[in-house]
């Protein structure tokens, strides 16, 4: 099976996916902006808040959680990529690899099958390991949301103890980071996770520039398996 070939097609589905359903929101805030119908009917709010803010609100929430559902799906694509490639070599997982898995989540555990495998480190990988790393951190953190109150989802004081910069967080959580660091610990700190149109891309193009540095190794492995490869 050509693994990457498969791999490519769920990420550039993704890309297609996120960009297409993307625009449905983008169109509502657009409208109210230009004040287009159905957006153009002005009426006083006594509250004193801009005229369709609730909808904006919602919009941007469809984004937040169309985001998030982009992660959860590429976190899944990452584990059935390494999961073919098992089936592929034929690789026994024995209870060592099992604990790396269990201590240090998908990404670590694959790492460590490979690196033993191909008796090569991963340390001259041209992707970004952190940001793919935490591309399983926002998959867990919005499939176990603490609070049916909130559409969001947010990331644990664990999560920044392992991953001080973190990357799927809000823009405003990261302009408070900037202002002072050590506003993560007041109360207005959200943590919220975010993720972005260029957050997204930014996961998928470290995802495949994995794969382009890992595939040819694998393919090479696989064809000394083969009597007479």
């Amino acid at each position: 099976m050509d693994v990457k070939w498969f791999l490519m097609q769920r990420t550039e589905f993704l890309r297609f996916y996120y960009t297409t359903a993307a625009r449905a929101f983008l169109d509502v805030q657009r409208k109210i902006e230009v004040k287009e119908a159905p957006y153009d009917d002005l009426l006083y709010d006594e509250s004193g808040d801009p005229p369709y803010l609730e909808e904006w609100n919602a919009a941007e929430d469809g984004l937040d959680v169309l985001g998030r559902s982009c992660v959860s799906t590429l976190s899944a694509t990452i584990q059935l990529y390494f999961e073919e490639w098992v089936k592929e070599l034929r690789i026994r997982l024995d209870d060592r690899d099992r604990m790396v898995f269990k201590k240090g989540g998908v990404l670590a555990g694959y790492r460590n099958i490979f690196e033993v495998l191909l008796s090569r480190p991963w340390t001259d990988c041209p992707a970004d390991l952190g940001i793919l790393e935490q591309v399983t951190l926002a998959r867990n953190n919005d499939q176990h949301s603490s609070s049916i109150s909130t559409v969001h989802a947010y990331h644990r004081e664990i999560d920044r103890q392992k991953f001080p910069d973190l990357f799927f967080l809000s823009d405003a959580d990261r302009r408070q980071l900037g202002a002072d660091p050590d506003n993560a610990g007041l109360f207005f700190f959200s943590n919220q996770v975010s993720v972005t149109r260029d957050q997204l891309f930014d996961a998928i193009d470290q995802l495949e520039r994995l794969a382009e540095w890992l595939e040819p190794q694998l393919v090479e492995f696989g064809h000394r398996l083969v009597p007479g490869g």
